[in-house]
């Protein structure tokens, strides 16, 4: 909740400059001072006060050191669930926290957007923009989590624009060259449910941290979906990236792989020997030896998402039906995954003439 910032305003009767701000339901007025200019200083050190007061934990104090380690909790615990992300964002978040300790600053609400831009500008003399980018929504991201606990007023970041960058060419695989992939792993059985996992994947363009996450509660077989959404799994409390719950299809292909698993005991619908997570870091090594052994391009677990975009577009399933099964938020978000063949432009193109069509 975005707070308004205290007016300094004069009192009716009276002499010098006031604020009156709201304390528990209640307005009072608080003499500042004679000068407008000194009452407004002092008005934005009132605020800072209030704020002080209404942070929890055990420092009274909304400070730097017990915020960061607040906010990498919950995002541990809710998005950020691979051991990956996890040390990614920490890696960020710490950087960002050591380099505000050069300022005179104990208090998030300390940290101005000069400080904020201070430390992108250092950041942008030794890394690419992707990077940037990257460093720039986690730092915006975590004032937002303290905006959202009203230890700052504004978002120092908010202001401060990402960069531009072009997006990298993610390869993928055609229609024939993903049968190949799962004819070569559905050979080549194995204790761990890798053909099952990546079979899913390229059905129906899940991410990998959704499909690995899956319960057996969140197949809905009699009507044919799989329900992504937040929820506990193995204790934890675990939500997909955007936040929101959708449904995606289950092609009737994949409905034999889908109603083998259920049969396996346990709560997730995919698990290693020990009844527990399968690892992303597995099933990516998977596909890449898979990849070799059937001598096909090197494509990342993430490619798969790629291809069920591009294969349902060639296939004529319209766009809207794909960004909601991808949870898209934007068709463009989908045009950027959808890479058309070639060939597939070259046959739709054949028969395009300026003359009259034969009937």
């Amino acid at each position: 909740m975005t707070r308004h910032k205290l007016r300094v305003v004069r009192r009716p009767k009276c002499q010098g400059w006031y604020i009156r701000p709201t304390e528990i339901g209640k307005s009072k007025w608080v003499f500042l001072s004679n000068q407008k200019t000194e009452a407004e200083r002092l008005s934005l050190d009132y605020e800072h006060q209030r704020m002080l007061k209404r942070v929890e934990g055990v420092n009274l104090q909304a400070d730097i050191a017990i915020v960061v380690e607040k906010y990498l909790k919950e995002k541990f615990s809710t998005t950020l669930t691979t051991e990956t992300s996890q040390q990614r964002y920490e890696c960020v978040i710490r950087r960002f926290q050591d380099f505000v300790k050069k300022y005179p600053v104990t208090n998030v609400s300390e940290i101005t957007r000069e400080i904020v831009s201070d430390y992108l500008t250092v950041r942008n003399e030794t890394v690419v923009g992707k990077t940037w980018n990257m460093d720039r929504a986690v730092v915006y991201n975590f004032f937002k989590y303290c905006m959202n606990n009203n230890w700052v007023i504004l978002n120092p970041v908010a202001k401060i624009p990402p960069k531009r960058v072009e997006l990298a060419y993610v390869e993928h695989l055609s229609s024939e060259e993903a049968e190949k992939l799962l004819l070569y792993l559905k050979n080549k059985p194995t204790k761990l449910p890798y053909y099952e996992i990546i079979t899913t994947l390229l059905y129906t363009g899940m991410r990998v941290n959704e499909a690995l996450h899956l319960t057996k509660n969140d197949i809905l077989l009699d009507k044919n979906l799989i329900v992504i959404q937040k929820k506990l799994v193995k204790g934890r409390l675990w939500a997909p990236k955007t936040k929101k719950t959708r449904y995606v299809p289950i092609p009737a292909v994949l409905r034999p792989i889908i109603e083998k698993q259920l049969k396996i005991g346990g709560e997730l619908l995919f698990c290693n020997t020990n009844n527990n997570f399968v690892k992303d870091r597995q099933i990516l090594q998977k596909m890449y030896i898979a990849c070799r052994k059937s001598k096909l391009k090197r494509v990342h677990t993430h490619s798969l998402r790629h291809t069920f975009c591009s294969v349902s577009s060639e296939k004529g399933i319209p766009e809207p039906f794909i960004q909601a099964v991808l949870g898209h938020a934007t068709s463009a978000m989908t045009a950027r995954y959808r890479h058309l063949r070639p060939e597939f432009l070259g046959d739709i193109f054949k028969d395009f003439n300026y003359g009259h069509d034969k009937k």
